[in-house]
C-alpha cells in the first residue's frame, strides 16, 4: 500500500511539473557541490587520482592531452546551452504578440456569450504564468556562473614538480576536477533549459487552444441585448429600458 501511494505521489508530482515546470532550486555550485560530494563520487576520484599518481611518465602525458580535451568539451557544452537559452528569447517576444489577441478579444465591445469570460481568462492566466515560468528557466539557464581554471596557485604549485612527467600527473588530476565541476554546471544549465522547453511547449499548446476558443466564440451570433434609452420631456429627464428585440420567425 505505502508503495502504491508513493508510485502515485511521484506521478503527481511528476505530472504537476510537466503542466507547471517550476524553475530548479538552488544554484548551480550547491548542484555541482553535491555531485562531487556523493560517496560513490568521492569513491571514485580516489580511485582515480591513486592510479594517476603510479602512472608512467609517457602515460601521464597521453592522459594530460585526453583530460584537456575533456574539459575543452566541457566548454563547447557551455556554448551549446547558452545558445541554445539565448534564442528562445525570440520565442518569448512572438508568444507575447499571441497573448495579445485573447487581451484584445476580452477588451471588445459586443457581449460575451455565457461561459466565454472565464475560459478565455483562465487561458489567458495560463499563459502568463507559462511565459513568467520560461523567462524565469531561461535567465537561470544564461546566468553567469564561475567556471574552476587554472590560477595562480596552480601555476605555482606546478613549478615546484621535479620533473615533466610529475607536472602532467598533477595537471591531470587539477584538469579532472575542473571538468568534474564544469559537467555538473553544464548540467544544470541544460536541466534549467529542459524546464524553459517545457514551458514553451505549454505555451504553444495554450496559444493553439486560445486561438481556437476566440475564433469559435466570434463565429457564434451574438444575443440581442437590452438598451436603456433617455429622453428629455417638459424639462425632465426620462430613462427607461426598451424591451428586447425578438425574432419572429416568418417576418422580415
Amino acid at each position: 500500500m505505502g508503495d502504491r501511494l508513493s508510485a502515485v505521489w511521484t506521478w503527481t508530482i511528476r505530472s504537476f511539473l510537466q503542466i507547471f515546470p517550476l524553475p530548479l532550486r538552488g544554484t548551480a555550485a550547491e548542484y555541482a557541490e553535491a555531485c562531487v560530494t556523493d560517496p560513490a563520487a568521492i569513491s571514485n576520484i580516489q580511485v582515480a587520482e591513486d592510479a594517476i599518481a603510479k602512472a608512467a611518465d609517457d602515460v601521464a602525458s597521453s592522459l594530460a592531452d585526453r583530460a584537456r580535451e575533456m574539459l575543452q568539451q566541457e566548454d563547447q557544452r557551455q556554448a551549446s546551452v547558452m545558445g541554445r537559452a539565448q534564442s528562445l528569447f525570440f520565442a518569448v517576444a512572438l508568444l507575447s504578440s499571441l497573448l495579445s489577441i485573447g487581451a484584445g478579444f476580452l477588451v471588445s465591445s459586443r457581449t460575451p456569450h455565457f461561459g466565454e469570460l472565464p475560459f478565455i481568462s483562465a487561458l489567458a492566466l495560463f499563459l502568463v504564468i507559462q511565459v513568467t515560468l520560461l523567462v524565469l528557466s531561461l535567465t537561470r539557464a544564461i546566468s553567469g556562473l564561475i567556471y574552476p581554471r587554472a590560477g595562480a596557485s596552480d601555476f605555482a604549485k606546478w613549478a615546484g614538480c621535479g620533473g615533466v612527467g610529475d607536472l602532467h600527473r598533477n595537471e591531470i588530476i587539477s584538469v579532472l576536477r575542473w571538468y568534474r565541476l564544469s559537467a555538473h554546471i553544464n548540467t544544470w544549465r541544460f536541466s534549467c533549459l529542459e524546464r524553459a522547453l517545457r514551458s514553451l511547449r505549454n505555451v504553444v499548446i495554450g496559444s493553439g487552444l486560445l486561438v481556437l476558443a476566440v475564433l469559435v466564440f466570434a463565429n457564434i451570433p451574438s444575443r440581442p441585448h437590452c438598451m436603456d434609452r433617455t429622453e428629455f420631456r417638459g424639462g425632465t429627464t426620462i430613462r427607461y429600458s426598451v424591451e428586447c428585440p425578438i425574432e419572429r420567425l416568418g417576418q422580415p
